[in-house]
């Protein structure tokens, strides 16, 4: 994006705090992978919950973003259109149409823009003494800059400035002019990996070398003290064009926006706990937490990016970023070959390791992820073969979590029915009430394995959400009906349920497991009414009463969730 320093100055940009920036540039990123996926998203969608001076910002990049890809497309976007959707928008449309001029920073030519981040407008610049071109990223603030951003944009021109890797982009040279902070680089204009990630998913011997040859240079960059915190396709420039085949495309790692100097002598150590920074798709689960920092973290950032172009999308996905974040933090992804079965077993297995939650479980470095991706490439055995029975079940588990603590808890229920039944006098032993129970407890098993069967081969496993509530409400109320057990301390059950559910982070489906649980209980009493006459039943009142109760209080912590997350996200409700 290109003005005039008129223009500039008679439409300042304003100030975000870096927080905000960051969610601008998600907002950027998440409107991008929509468009090229083909469900060309609307700007006004993104634009529901923003306000004030950070509505204005997204408006701009969105409307700029959007004007890069369409003419990216073939197509020839008219003033006209933008003006008719944003009526009280017309000076900035303008502005943005008429930053197609070419203006000159501190002797370079700006020819037009390549992209935008949270920090940086990069454009495509010719630099005039050397008359060569250029690609020069410039503050995206400008002289309005804060001095923890201005800060920050050193610090990345520092670092990219001392890594000399042949897949790292080149930094030339780095200044401010007129209060613009800027720095000028290599210029590579293949664009980047995630315009070709969809070509990639049928290359896994591709796949491999590219990811190889971004572990290098990312060890490299650890070997001098930088975390690069925010690897992910889009930071993945290729040299050639869209006719080079992409394996004789060389890739370079590029925007250090997010650097963390690590090294000796940074007031930036990997123990000091800090705020959530980074992609929230591709985020390893330390960030996620805001937790320490350190090389594996990139670790799990080239298993992101390795998972990306396997698959077509990252390993983590949700419906909002509360709930991507949750997913980070707790859920191993499905695995690629779940995904895409072409892709080698060996291949999976290195993904695998870079993506495990614990840090300890993952490669050590990005040399050692290198080393392995270079034994697959030559047929030899890798290193992340080795995981074990152990480890696949603690993999398993955390990858389906609803089948795996149901599997365990109705597992320990089935063992302790066999020991009750055990430990009686063969005369005082139920043979048909055991035989009923073993029956239900295997038939909740077998249930919650069809379900997640179904979930698994669904688009959207959420829709299962409520049958595991009403198979759980249904199978307990069945077992206090076969054991007479309606006023024993059994019926805990029910407001644990009530509890379990509030997991889902959905207030109507703990207010669904509590009105079941309640009607289940109910009609209990009420056909033992029918079958003994009336009996005093102080169970029931105590029951219903306290699954309410215990709703209430789920459903009032869940909506309180939600009101925060949408608070810091400034996302509107799409439940």
């Amino acid at each position: 994006m290109m003005m005039s320093n008129a223009e500039t100055q008679l439409h300042p940009e304003p100030t975000l705090s870096i927080d905000r920036a960051r969610f601008v540039n998600d907002a950027c990123d998440r409107f991008e992978a929509d468009w090229r996926s083909g469900r060309r998203p609307s700007i006004e969608s993104f634009l529901a919950a923003t306000r004030g001076i950070e509505r204005r910002v997204l408006l701009h990049e969105l409307i700029a973003l959007e004007l890069e890809l369409r003419r990216e497309s073939g197509e020839e976007p008219a003033e006209a259109e933008y003006l008719a959707r944003f009526p009280d928008d017309a000076p900035l449309v303008d502005e943005i149409f008429c930053a197609t001029r070419p203006r000159t920073i501190a002797g370079y030519e700006l020819l037009g823009e390549l992209g935008r981040g949270g920090m940086g407008v990069i454009y495509r610049a010719r630099q005039e003494g050397l008359n060569r071109l250029v690609a020069l990223k410039v503050m995206r603030v400008g002289r309005l800059a804060t001095d923890e951003e201005a800060r920050r944009f050193r610090i990345e021109a520092e670092a990219v400035a001392g890594l000399r890797h042949a897949n790292i982009v080149r930094i030339f040279d780095v200044g401010c002019s007129q209060g613009e902070h800027f720095f000028s680089m290599e210029l590579i204009e293949g664009g980047t990996l995630s315009r070709v990630v969809p070509a990639l998913r049928e290359k896994p011997r591709v796949v491999a070398d590219l990811l190889l040859q971004i572990a290098r240079a990312v060890d490299h960059a650890h070997q001098l003290g930088f975390v690069h915190r925010d690897l992910k396709p889009a930071n993945i420039l290729l040299d050639g064009d869209a006719e080079t085949p992409i394996e004789h495309r060389t890739p370079f790692v590029t925007d250090f926006g997010l650097v963390k100097c690590i090294g000796p002598g940074s007031d930036q150590g990997i123990t000091r706990p800090e705020a959530i920074v980074g992609t929230l798709e591709y985020m390893a689960p330390e960030q996620a937490r805001a937790g320490s920092i350190d090389a594996r973290t990139d670790v799990y950032g080239l298993g992101a990016v390795l998972y990306a172009m396997l698959t077509g999308r990252p390993p983590h996905k949700a419906g909002s970023p509360m709930e991507t974040l949750v997913q980070i933090g707790e859920r191993e992804p499905d695995p690629p070959r779940r995904l895409n079965p072409g892709v080698p077993r060996a291949l999976e297995a290195i993904c695998l390791r870079c993506l495990e939650i614990d840090p300890q479980r993952r490669y050590p470095s990005a040399e050692a992820v290198a080393d392995d991706l270079e034994r697959f490439l030559r047929n030899d055995p890798i290193s992340a073969s080795r995981i074990g029975p152990l480890g696949r079940l603690r993999r398993w588990a955390r990858r389906e979590p609803e089948l795996a603590f149901r599997l365990v808890a109705i597992g320990c229920i089935t063992l302790l029915t066999q020991a009750n039944y055990l430990a009686h006098e063969p005369a005082d032993r139920h043979h048909t009430l055991h035989l009923q129970i073993t029956g239900l407890e295997l038939l909740w098993m077998a249930s919650a394995i069809v379900i997640q069967m179904i979930a698994r081969r669904s688009d959207r496993p959420e829709r299962l959400w409520p049958a595991w509530i009403v198979v759980d409400v249904l199978a307990l109320t069945a077992a206090l009906r076969l054991l007479d057990a309606a006023d024993s301390g059994l019926v805990i059950g029910y407001p644990m349920l009530v509890v379990a559910s509030g997991l889902w982070s959905r207030h109507w489906l703990v207010w669904l497991a509590a009105g079941l649980g309640s009607l289940s209980y109910a009609l209990i009493w009420l056909e033992s009414l029918f079958a003994k006459g009336p009996q005093p039943n102080t169970y029931l009142n105590i029951v219903v009463a306290s699954v309410l109760v215990t709703a209430l209080i789920v459903s009032h912590q869940v909506r309180r969730l939600w009101s925060l997350s949408r608070f810091y996200e400034r996302r509107p409700d799409l439940r």
